[in-house]
């Protein structure tokens, strides 16, 4: 696509944010290298796994980019050079995007799973992350969009074969994820929680407790209406104390904590919404501005509560193993961006 036809479409966004902004004021890794039993067997309580990981994890195979580990056995696939691409809920296409400094553009685009041809791409003035593909809609996204790496963040859905901005989300919205039908939710930062689609009326459904701490996540339950929050929690002086993962019912209702570890900062769901996949990652622990660690990626069932595993008495969780290319099973260290069927 022409620069000036991405320009275009992102002047409505750009007046909505000024408007926006006047309205409201101006406020606000290793892991991969450990011999494990064969890919499904699924540990946590011997429960078989189907599926594939989407990640980026460099070790297993020594690669950049984004791979596809299948969770029955077969072997890995690099699916795109792009170590961020995130695919829709299906698996059938993904999106990635590209930030060019010099112009200060970002392109967006949309591409399929099985053969990386583009299906859609744009370009928009400023810096656009966190693409996530609708479940419903091939052409949709929803995005986050700063003026330049480093600057505020504002959350928006745009649709990449007409170049709309459909919504600009308030400006103190904390995260935005995609519902089955296409819908989104928006989580304030304050907890609030409201659904639409991208450009029509939202709802407000209720208020989650974030127990004063601040979203670092959010992931919504395959057919389902449960919310998965990565909390991070802050000690009286301002300090981090730990990361951790919540869970809530649409409306805010029926909250309980997930993980305890205090270095788990995201989830995934599994296809079915039954399970989730979590990473126990010890390289957030810094002191001095130093860190160092190593991260593994776990999972476990949806209804579990307080977990804290370990390897020597992991309960209901359980690592994930993957065949790397030579057909050797691995546990599959971080970096893992989302579970597909």
């Amino acid at each position: 696509m022409k620069a000036c036809a991405g320009h275009k479409a992102w002047r409505p966004w750009l007046a909505l944010c000024t408007a926006a902004l006047l309205a409201v004021g101006c406020g606000g890794g290793g892991g991969g290298g450990s011999t494990e039993p064969p890919p499904g067997g699924g540990g946590g309580g011997g429960t078989p796994l189907s599926g594939v990981l989407w990640h980026n994890n460099f070790a297993l195979d020594l690669l950049d980019g984004t791979q596809l580990a299948s969770l029955t056995g077969q072997p890995p696939r690099l699916v795109d050079a792009d170590p961020a691409a995130q695919p829709a809920p299906d698996g059938s296409r993904y999106g990635i995007y590209a930030y060019d400094s010099r112009n200060g553009e970002t392109r967006i685009s949309i591409k399929r799973s099985s053969d990386g041809a583009v299906l859609f791409s744009r370009l928009y003035l400023g810096y656009l992350t966190a693409v996530q593909p609708s479940p419903s809609t091939a052409s949709r996204v929803l995005v986050r969009y700063q003026d330049s790496p480093g600057s505020s963040r504002l959350y928006g859905a745009i649709d990449l074969a007409s170049g709309d901005v459909l919504e600009v989300y308030p400006a103190d919205t904390a995260a935005v994820a995609w519902l089955g039908d296409g819908r989104a939710v928006v989580l304030a930062a304050s907890g609030d929680i409201s659904v639409g689609a991208p450009g029509t009326s939202r709802s407000a459904t209720g208020r989650v407790n974030l127990l004063g701490r601040s979203v670092m996540d959010l992931a919504t339950q395959p057919g389902g209406t449960r919310l998965l929050l990565g909390l991070r929690a802050f000690s009286g002086s301002g300090d981090v104390e730990g990361t951790d993962l919540w869970l809530s019912n649409l409306d805010g209702s029926n909250t309980v904590r997930y993980t305890r570890t205090n270095i788990s900062s995201y989830g995934v769901w599994s296809p079915d919404g039954a399970r989730i996949g979590f990473p126990i990652d010890t390289g957030t622990l810094c002191v001095g501005g130093s860190c160092s660690g190593s991260c593994e990626f776990w999972h476990a069932p949806a209804n579990a509560t307080e977990l804290n595993p370990l390897p020597a008495a992991p309960g209901l969780a359980g690592r994930f193993s993957v065949n790397n290319r030579q057909g050797q099973a691995r546990t599959l260290g971080c970096g893992v961006r989302a579970w597909t069927p």
